[in-house]
């Protein structure tokens, strides 16, 4: 199944959101870089502060991903790779280790289809 959101979409109620939960997933976020910009801030977040996940580029220009289990169960995976000028396409892929709720998996980050970070995420929500 597909969603697709653009620009300007600030609020999904959550019975319209993507169900993830147990599920392997593809965030794709088709972005521009413009010249001489810092280029940082949120591309997609999905829950809240007890739980949930963020696609964003850090400070440094690199896409990041930031898994929030709840209290000590933190996971974040950053890009090798800087966002360059230009348009790109920056993706997340989770790969579930089992499909059920509350399995690990490694989430994947990408930009224009290369690989640029791997990590493993040991805990989801259930």
């Amino acid at each position: 199944m597909d969603f697709t959101y653009y620009g300007g979409v600030t609020r999904i109620p959550e019975n319209s959101a993507p169900r993830i939960i147990g599920r392997s997933f593809v965030i794709n976020a088709e972005i521009v870089v413009k010249d001489g910009t810092a280029m940082d801030g949120v591309l997609v977040a999905h829950g809240g502060r007890h739980g949930g996940y963020s696609l964003y580029v850090d400070k440094s220009g690199r896409p990041t991903f930031h898994y929030n289990m709840i209290n000590d169960l933190q996971y974040r995976i950053v890009s090798q790779v800087p966002l360059t000028p230009g348009m790109h396409s920056v993706a997340a892929s989770f790969n579930i280790d089992e499909p059920k709720p509350g399995s690990g998996g490694t989430l994947t980050l990408l930009i224009d289809g290369q690989e640029t970070g791997r990590g493993h995420i040991e805990h989801t929500h259930r």
